[in-house]
């Protein structure tokens, strides 16, 4: 197939997901990893979406790139801010990373073990959230956080999705895992990168409040937006 042709068709996948992050607010990562599942299932379109040597050298750099960028994240400003309990929000890493390891994470998905392997697909999401949320939840307690934040911050850092791919990725090419069970655990942490962030924002999202619309409330007021007291004292 002609290497033009291989090459806008996955370029065309990146731009796409690109502009739908953009629409929706979700981090591209993640749709380029749904994008790709699409283009490599729906009859049509599967045949024209070639993973050639170069797609596949690119995507393994792609995988090396977001292991340094992740690393590149960690900062004096946020460890010194975590410290001090100060909120400090490090862009995502999957923000700037390259499409094409996430394009082709997506395309080697079967639409047909989605079906067959949904109870392991639950279960598996249930073990690895649960077992974020052990090693969170205490810490946050520790810091005396309302039991509300507690369960948002511990929500959002119930997430995962680069290294769970990557891990996903390499067992595939090296033949430790089959097409099914890399379907099963790409699927998992696609859903553990969207369902958490969703509940915590819908049910547990903290009032954010400016400190001159703070003084212009009432106690009465500050009482039922700072249960545990005025922001930033800790309840006893």
């Amino acid at each position: 197939m002609n290497l033009y042709y291989v090459a806008a068709i996955w370029l065309g996948m990146a731009l796409l997901a690109s502009v739908i992050s953009i629409r929706i607010a979700v981090p591209a990562a993640l749709v380029e990893i749904v994008v790709g599942a699409l283009a490599g299932n729906i009859p049509g379109i599967r045949e024209h979406v070639t993973q050639t040597h170069v797609i596949t050298f690119l995507a393994g750099v792609g995988s090396l790139v977001l292991t340094f960028l992740a690393g590149a994240e960690i900062g004096p400003r946020v460890i010194a801010g975590a410290l001090e309990g100060e909120r400090v929000c490090a862009p995502l890493p999957s923000r700037c990373s390259p499409p094409f390891f996430f394009l082709r994470a997506g395309t080697l998905i079967s639409a047909p073990a989605l079906i067959t392997g949904a109870g392991v697909i639950g279960a598996l999401l249930l073990v690895k959230l649960a077992a974020k949320m052990i090693g969170v939840w205490p810490v946050a307690a520790a810091f005396r956080l309302p039991r509300k934040e507690r369960t948002y911050t511990t929500l959002l850092m119930a997430t995962g999705l680069t290294f769970g791919s990557i891990a996903a990725l390499f067992g595939l090419t090296h033949g430790l895992i089959d097409k099914t069970q890399y379907t099963e655990l790409v699927t998992v942490v696609i859903l553990s990168a969207f369902v958490p962030p969703l509940i915590a924002q819908q049910l547990f999202r903290p009032a954010i409040v400016d400190t001159e619309e703070e003084e212009a409330l009432g106690e009465e007021d500050l009482s039922i937006i700072h249960p545990g007291g005025r922001r930033g004292s800790h309840p006893h």
